[in-house]
């Protein structure tokens, strides 16, 4: 005789039917990250926050610059540049804290 083997469920559903932003109990990505044999996903490196970073930071840095010292012809640059910048500073820092 055997005894029945129990195992959870890999997913947790959101509605109460498969959805592809259903959670996965053993990584936390959503169904759509996993392969089509459900594997978990492979985490980024931790490095990839510093390279964040440090583009932001370079964005940043040229968007100020440009938008002060170029005047009207380069306004449009600085004002991609600058809040891109700013937002990739903002995400490498919550990368960072989610990768500890």
């Amino acid at each position: 005789m055997t005894s029945p083997i129990f195992t959870a469920p890999q997913f947790q559903m959101l509605a109460g039917r498969m959805s592809n932003l259903d959670r996965c109990n053993r990584c936390g990505s959503q169904r759509a990250a996993h392969g089509a044999d459900w594997t978990c996903p492979q985490p980024l490196p931790a490095s990839s926050a510093r390279v964040m970073l440090i583009i932001g930071g370079l964005l940043a840095v040229a968007g100020g610059t440009l938008w002060v010292a170029a005047g009207p012809a380069l306004n449009t640059m600085a004002a991609l540049a600058l809040p891109a910048g700013l937002l990739l500073l903002v995400s490498s820092v919550f990368f960072a804290e989610d990768h500890k």
